[in-house]
């Protein structure tokens, strides 16, 4: 099958499994049917990955959306900076607007992101609708120094890197 007709498939188990059929940087819009792979491979980037020991209903956090309220990032400059392979201005416009919902109601999830910041993450934030948390490097050493320290408090912690 296409990769098309996978994500279709997909989607109805889940609406983040399109993007996974996929795997690599692109943009998903609607319920998470549409997906647009960007062209450029992204720089080498370590990955610390943190899941707290809490449940987040995703249900639950989409039906308290304030739409009117929802305060966007600025995708186009994030989109030209994945494009672009800049690292840097990737960091810098990197958003997930979900993180002040979730946060408000799990505070351990901005604790968890200020210590990987502490620790050495060149940037960290909530994924999906949370409770996982994962911090960016483009340092093997310095995102192993961040897993040793978050695995004092949050015993699911793992790191990855990106693999184009």
């Amino acid at each position: 099958l296409t990769e098309t007709q996978l994500a279709a498939i997909g989607l109805k188990i889940d609406a983040d499994v399109p993007f996974c059929v996929y795997s690599r940087p692109a943009r998903v819009t609607g319920r998470g049917e549409i997906v647009r792979p960007l062209t450029k491979k992204l720089p080498a980037i370590w990955v610390v990955l943190a899941k707290p020991a809490v449940s987040v209903s995703t249900p639950r956090i989409l039906r308290s959306i304030d739409y009117d309220d929802l305060q966007h990032g600025d995708e186009v400059k994030m989109i030209a900076a994945v494009e672009a392979g800049d690292y840097q201005a990737m960091l810098k416009y990197m958003f997930n607007v979900l993180e002040p919902i979730t946060a408000a109601r799990f505070p351990e999830i901005l604790k968890i992101k200020n210590k990987m910041i502490e620790f050495g993450a060149d940037n960290a934030q909530m994924s999906g609708t949370g409770p996982s948390v994962f911090a960016l490097t483009d340092k093997a050493s310095r995102a192993k120094r961040i897993r040793n320290a978050i695995q004092g408090f949050v015993g699911e912690t793992y790191i990855t890197h990106i693999v184009n």
